[in-house]
């Protein structure tokens, strides 16, 4: 096995080096995503005693899937959409993700764009428009924003270093069958 490696090393060596060249050729090309998130904290004011405490809780709990999805629902997205010029609702709901945090009472509001000003400023707006609403419904603003969403610095997308590594490992797989592919051609040929 280490001699049909040895006996095709160029192969080993060019088709990982021209992946990676591809692949950096390709992330320099695609223009960069930018992520800006917000959290939230839904709180509805409970009592002192231990039981209603965990009924808040779970009601607390609840808020969150209810405030996730109300969140991107086509109303409050055409609101933020006119604080924004050239996208519709459509558009502007491929760029948000609600996510709950598991077992707590957070709300993580995520906005990518290929511009980070915009990113953090569509999050930040959706978290507000969002507040409104839920007064507006519950007549109570049980919404605290944790954290408001920061202009990004670096983009998320394309990850260049995992572009590369990718790219390199599966050169290198190629390389490989390939070498083993033609050994095998050739042991048929010779024993033909």
């Amino acid at each position: 096995m280490i001699e049909i490696l040895k006996k095709r090393l160029a192969l080993l060596i060019i088709i990982p080096i021209a992946s990676v060249i591809t692949a950096s050729i390709i992330s320099l090309l695609i223009a960069p995503v930018y992520l800006a998130s917000t959290t939230v904290m839904v709180n509805t004011a409970g009592e002192e005693n231990p039981i209603s405490d965990y009924n808040s809780l779970n009601l607390n709990r609840q808020l969150v899937k209810t405030y996730g999805e109300l969140a991107v629902e086509q109303g409050i997205l055409e609101e933020v959409t006119l604080q924004l010029t050239g996208i519709s609702a459509i558009e502007l709901a491929d760029k948000i993700t609600v996510t709950p945090v598991k077992d707590l009472e957070l709300l993580r509001i995520s906005a990518r764009d290929e511009d980070p000003e915009i990113a953090a400023f569509i999050a930040n707006t959706l978290v507000d428009v969002l507040r409104e609403k839920t007064v507006q419904l519950y007549e109570k603003d049980n919404i605290r924003v944790v954290s408001y969403a920061e202009i990004p610095e670096k983009p998320d997308e394309p990850d260049f270093l995992v572009n590369i590594a990718g790219a390199f490992l599966a050169g290198l797989i190629v390389a490989i069958l390939i070498a083993f592919g033609l050994e095998e051609k050739s042991f048929k040929i010779y024993q033909g």
